[in-house]
């Protein structure tokens, strides 16, 4: 008779699992169904990164948007100015990643949308030198190793001009003078090698 009560009890829980759809996603951790670690693949999760950034976060404006201050690219156009990556329905495949103002923190963004606000499988906290998954995945590593394996495979470390007009302008004293200063030199060359020929060779 008890377990007719055991038997008859489970079917009753069954029953109501099914009724309630949302009884299994409340049942989920906010890192069920995210993407592995993708600093564990750097082969693979490198080449699908748009955008790979070490920034400090400027503003959050909750479940709506998030705005970066970009340090360093590790992968993409630095650009400058801040990137402002905005929240929607549909825009990531797990739970999102949280922020807090003044944080410094490592974002992996997708190729075929560099704006959305990544989910926690793709952002990470920098502090103390470590770099500290926010995902529920227990994971610590050293900033300058995860930095170096990252540009091994990039090959990028851009700093972001500090203003616009500071990336599109041009470099005077680096860039200029020393191109006309060489250019002058090797016109004055060239003018001496002419007079010496002109005497050999008059005609």
């Amino acid at each position: 008779m008890r377990r007719l009560r055991l038997s008859f009890l489970g079917l009753q829980l069954a029953i109501a699992a099914t009724l309630i759809p949302g009884a299994a996603v409340l049942a989920q951790t906010p890192s069920q169904g995210c993407a592995p670690d993708p600093l564990s693949n750097l082969v693979t999760a490198v080449p699908e990164a748009g955008v790979i950034v070490l920034a400090r976060v400027q503003a959050v404006e909750p479940a709506t948007s998030v705005t970066l201050a970009p340090e360093a690219f590790l992968k993409g156009s630095a650009g400058a100015g801040a990137l402002l990556l905005a929240a929607g329905p549909g825009a990531v495949s797990c739970a999102p990643a949280s922020f807090a103002v003044g944080e410094r923190v490592l974002v992996l963004l997708p190729r075929d949308d560099i704006t959305v606000w990544p989910d926690v499988a793709h952002a990470y906290e920098l502090a103390n030198g470590s770099v500290l998954a926010k995902s529920s995945i227990d994971t610590v590593r050293r900033e300058a190793d995860v930095v170096a394996s990252i540009r091994g495979i990039t090959g990028q470390y851009a700093v972001p001009a500090a203003s616009r007009s500071e990336g599109a302008g041009i470099n005077w004293t680096g860039t200029i003078l020393p191109v006309g200063a060489a250019l002058a030199a090797i016109l004055v060359i060239s003018l001496f090698l002419m007079r010496i020929w002109h005497r050999i060779d008059p005609s």
